[in-house]
Formats: C-alpha cells, sequence, structure tokens
C-alpha cells in the first residue's frame, strides 16, 4: 500500500536506498545454569517433538492431507 508521501517521491523521480540491518546483539541477563537432568529432559523432549514432526511431514508427503500439520 502505498500513502501520499511515497507517491509524491515516485512522482517527482527520488530514489532511494536501502537500509542495511545491523545484526542484533544478543543480551544476556541472567547466567542460567542447568542441571544434568533438565538437560536430559530437554534433548529427550526436543528429541519427540522432532520426531512428531517429521511424521506429520511425511503423511503429508504421502498425501495423507487428513493430518493436520
Amino acid at each position: 500500500m502505498r500513502d501520499r508521501t511515497v507517491k509524491q517521491a515516485i512522482r517527482s523521480g527520488v530514489r532511494t536506498t536501502p537500509i542495511e540491518r545491523k545484526p542484533r546483539r544478543l543480551r544476556i541477563y541472567n547466567n542460567v545454569v542447568l542441571t544434568q537432568d533438565e538437560i536430559k529432559l530437554a534433548v529427550e523432549m526436543a528429541r519427540a517433538d522432532r520426531i512428531e514432526q517429521q511424521i506429520r511431514d511425511y503423511a503429508y508427503k504421502r498425501g495423507n492431507h487428513a493430518v493436520q500439520r
């Protein structure tokens, strides 16, 4: 959607230059320390989610569109 300013700039032949975005710095506020049990649980949960997603993708690719994404 073009507003009035953009229309005027186009009609008058104004050239624009793209603005390069700088990468944002990652700010860590707290030093989080996880225990071994928490890390194992997180890995298991991620693995289960990945397997479910792979099953859904395979079913969708095979033509079973009844499986909701």
